[in-house]
């Protein structure tokens, strides 16, 4: 989505700005350079759900970090031929 690549760009250059450029191979790092831990990412995620209200579907659980991992993969995977 255009918001979210606008926002991945800003993400970008403040970085960038900071000079955390090369500190880490990993994208999100934290303040000090290190790459983000998956347990505060993942705290980070929750409670991001609850502040935007997202519910789970009737007999699921909310959202996570693994769900939107794999539903990124299947939407930019190419097509298969059939």
């Amino acid at each position: 989505h255009s918001t979210t690549a606008d926002r991945l760009q800003q993400y970008s250059d403040q970085r960038a700005r900071m000079g955390y450029n090369g500190l880490c191979d990993a994208y999100f790092i934290s303040e000090q350079g290190a790459q983000l831990s998956y347990a505060a990412l993942n705290r980070l995620f929750r409670r991001l759900i609850k502040k935007a209200e997202i519910p789970a579907r009737t007999g699921c659980r909310l959202p996570s970090l693994h769900c939107i991992r794999h539903y990124a993969e299947f939407r930019t995977m190419p097509s298969r031929p059939r």
